[in-house]
């Protein structure tokens, strides 16, 4: 699989090769990218693609429409499976059941296909047009939750040597000491399912980038990092002979869910199986909040005669959403907790094989943002130092949001699109003097500058944002401003393609 190229870098200003441009000369292209290209491009032949690659060294572009496919390999059953990344055009990370010709979603790889018009730019075109052409994940990882940037993954081929789950597909993930395990759910004539967590901690390594087992049945994990999230190093992971209570199985029915467990359970209520629901935009900016969400009912359950099946009635069962599960203090007979609770499935088609599911477009024509203006909550500097959440600004561009752990207020502010995006507290000073700023915020991946103004002045064209390791660890950039009495406004304006988590401004008069 090919990656997009960032608009972090533009081309070279000699070209050697074969240049797609989108809409814009080649000499724009190299002066000034970001305004034709969007945050990933695709200027070389086949970048978003899948290539297939034969023994004599002959490649043939297999399948469009992917932003940074970091995993792709074959199942038993000789399927494709490709993980991507979320970003632009992705709303979280997916896993996508692959096959030749078909459409999978970002865009900027069309304009290598023989059918996309040159010269056309495929930003300047309604999602909803790309959305009849996509084909959708099989299944979605929840962005802060289950998997920030999935990596390879691989079938359990040792035929029981690594415990119960042989013929199952494991997930990597870079950001966290986490493999992933896939439940896959044939509906309708398309494959979806689900995911969990499978080892969690443990000693494992962060950054898991690539895995293979070995003849004994372990399983060897290497991973890396460059300026992502991650670690290094070979593990060796292998089965201690014991099968724990874990979901072996995850179906869909006409009324719910067929959950299937690798022991009998106990006694079990409806109101220990707890789901919620909500689904993801498809649409030009850097990913999606997660929409729509509400809790399911479990409105009937019938106990499997061996114990070990579940048969679950959920009060609303539609396409278009991931249904969440978490089980809650359920037991198998002897009193076994279950080892990992918590379970997402991807449902796109119902048995009947109804897949509508519209409100997943942008209701937006031309592809541009959806940001909308959010107006400041003015505040009165009366302590000092005196805190302000990120809910107190007002912006436009970034979102709220509250998927990744360790903020202090309600949520924090999320940069995900391009330059101008702000974030703005107003302020009402006592007096005219030099306050120092604190600016608590979580970055993984980079550096990511945000230029400082204060009363429509540009106090700091870039300020430096580096790296916090993580979207859960949070950091202080300190600065100092001077305001003027009475009242201030703040702004924090993105200058390149996007921007940190900002959780909260802390002002204090020196």
């Amino acid at each position: 699989g090919l990656n997009l190229a960032s608009s972090g870098a533009s081309i070279r200003p000699e070209i050697r090769g074969e240049f797609r441009h989108y809409g814009i000369s080649r000499e724009q292209f190299y002066k000034n990218h970001r305004d034709g290209s969007g945050r990933m491009y695709s200027a070389t032949p086949f970048r978003g693609w899948i290539l297939k690659i034969a023994p004599d060294g002959k490649t043939t572009p297999f399948a469009p429409g992917f932003r940074s496919p970091n995993g792709v390999n074959f199942d038993s059953a000789g399927r494709l499976w490709v993980t991507d990344n979320q970003g632009d055009w992705l709303g979280t990370s997916k896993l996508f059941h692959v096959k030749e010709g078909n459409f999978y979603g970002h865009p900027a790889s069309l304009v290598w296909t023989g059918q996309w018009e040159v010269g056309r730019n495929p930003l300047k075109v309604a999602p909803a047009e790309f959305d009849a052409q996509r084909h959708r994940a099989a299944v979605l990882f929840p962005q802060g939750s289950m998997a920030n940037s999935p990596t390879q993954m691989l079938t359990d081929t040792t035929g029981g040597k690594f415990g119960p789950f042989s013929g199952q597909l494991l997930v990597g993930e870079m950001n966290r000491p986490r493999i992933l395990r896939v439940l896959v759910d044939e509906v309708a004539g398309q494959t979806q399912g689900a995911c969990l967590p499978f080892i969690d901690g443990g000693g494992l390594h962060r950054g898991m980038h690539r895995f293979a087992f070995a003849p004994d049945g372990s399983l060897w994990t290497g991973s890396t990092h460059l300026s992502w999230a991650g670690g290094s190093g070979l593990q060796r992971v292998t089965w201690t002979g014991k099968t724990p209570l874990e979901l072996a199985g995850m179906k869909l029915t006409e009324r719910g869910f067929d959950l299937t467990f690798t022991h009998p359970l106990g006694n079990v209520k409806a109101t220990q199986f707890e789901f919620q629901r909500y689904y993801y935009k498809y649409h030009q900016s850097y990913g999606s909040p997660q929409l729509g969400k509400e809790a399911i009912d479990v409105t009937a359950l019938e106990m499997g005669k061996n114990g070990k099946t579940v048969s679950l009635a959920l009060d609303k069962l539609n396409p278009g959403y991931v249904y969440q599960l978490t089980l809650k203090n359920v037991t198998a007979k002897d009193k076994t907790p279950t080892l990992n609770t918590f379970v997402c499935y991807t449902l796109n088609t119902l048995t009947n094989g109804d897949d509508k599911a519209p409100h997943l477009v942008a209701a937006i024509s031309g592809g541009g943002s959806t940001a909308k203006q959010v107006k400041a909550k003015p505040v009165k500097l009366t302590t000092s130092p005196q805190e302000l959440d990120a809910a107190f600004a007002g912006r436009q561009g970034p979102t709220f949001d509250n998927r990744n752990g360790g903020f202090s207020g309600k949520g924090y502010a999320d940069f995900v699109g391009k330059s101008g995006e702000h974030l703005e507290w107003i302020v009402t000073a006592p007096e005219a003097t030099t306050y120092q700023l604190a600016i608590r915020y979580a970055l993984a991946g980079g550096n990511r500058p945000l230029a400082l103004k204060v009363n429509g002045k540009v106090i700091q064209k870039s300020l430096p944002f580096n790296d916090t390791g993580d979207w859960t660890s949070w950091k202080n950039l300190n600065t100092e401003t001077a305001l003027q009495k009475g009242e201030n406004q703040i702004r924090l304006e993105s200058i390149g393609a996007s921007g940190p988590n900002v959780d909260r401004l802390t002002l204090k008069r020196r």
